[in-house]
């Protein structure tokens, strides 16, 4: 089953040289929306030395942040930004993009919000790509947006409901702790003590403790929008049969032993969808992973040979 590896105003932009490659910071502070149309996406924008591919606009997972995968994408041995300019975004309601809570359409509105952030920085197509649950928002704008779709390039993560898996109780158990942290009148230790008895994940906890922001002498907020998370988690973790499939090229890799996507059964009816859908076989790898560590397997820009096998299955896509 699986190969072996072998007319919006624009957003401004902070730009800082790094060896001869540029970052562009999208700045702006993050707005809770009552429209949802007028959500903005923010990130990176990381300019490759030629533009032989398409640009690739990826999304991060969870609680992560655009910053967490500068080392992975400008990575000279990775060679993706020899050939393409790269964004990484944070999804809504994550990091620097605006916040919404309307849950109404949520994939089409998904898809919407990646539409529009073409529109404003003049894509006229794009390979889209994500890890975890960031792949989710790239293969839902891919559903619904396929005439602006080169592709979709997930890690981690496959089109079907996770609501019965661990990895979406340990999500919830964090997202309904978290929303019940007080985050005025404390310290910033208080806090971070909250968080060390909710969340046992080493990564998780890291990421989770660095999105404390200080707000006022002794007032915080999260880099998230914590109320969200906490009530509609299964937006982020179902993939409803409504939204379909996406029918063009994809490209799916999984690392072994993960915890986040079970090769042998998570994939399963991802494959009875896609069967119809010619080369899909050829284009779902399982790539080595650590079996002494499987959670790390998931963060695949902290285990170097991990992220070496994802890059090269990447970077001609």
């Amino acid at each position: 089953m699986f190969a072996k590896p072998q007319l919006l105003k624009r957003v401004p932009l902070r730009t800082f040289a790094l060896t001869e490659k540029k970052i562009s910071y999208l700045v702006g502070t993050p707005q809770l929306q009552k429209n949802t149309k007028d959500v903005t996406l923010r990130g990176l924008r990381l300019k490759g030395n030629s533009s032989d591919l398409p640009t690739l606009i990826f999304f991060t997972d969870v609680f992560d942040t655009p910053e967490s995968w500068l080392p992975f994408f400008m990575n000279e041995k990775h060679a993706i930004l020899d050939y393409r300019d790269v964004y990484i975004l944070s999804p809504r309601n994550f990091g620097l993009s605006d916040r919404c809570n309307d849950v109404e359409e949520y994939g089409e509105a998904i898809a919407a919000d990646i539409e529009r952030f073409m529109y404003t920085h003049k894509l006229t197509s794009a390979t889209l790509g994500g890890h975890g649950l960031g792949a989710k928002n790239a293969m839902l704008a891919a559903t619904y947006k396929s005439h602006l779709v080169t592709g979709v390039l997930a890690y981690d993560y496959a089109p079907q409901d996770y609501k019965y898996f661990e990895v979406a109780h340990t999500y919830e158990a964090i997202a309904s702790g978290l929303k019940d942290i007080p985050l005025e009148g404390v310290a910033r230790q208080q806090i971070i003590g909250k968080i060390d008895e909710l969340v046992q994940s080493p990564k998780l906890n890291t990421l989770i403790k660095n999105a404390v922001k200080q707000t006022g002498r002794s007032t915080f907020a999260w880099n998230f929008n914590a109320d969200f998370v906490a009530e509609n988690l299964s937006c982020l973790t179902e993939w409803q049969t409504h939204h379909g499939i996406f029918t063009g090229r994809s490209r799916f890799l999984f690392p072994e032993y993960s915890n986040h996507v079970f090769l042998g059964s998570n994939t399963l009816s991802m494959l009875k969808i896609c069967i119809s859908n010619h080369g899909y076989g050829e284009d779902i790898f399982a790539l080595r992973g650590n079996s002494d560590n499987p959670e790390r397997n998931h963060w695949i820009y902290e285990e170097p040979e991990l992220a070496e096998d994802f890059a090269r299955y990447s970077v001609d896509f």
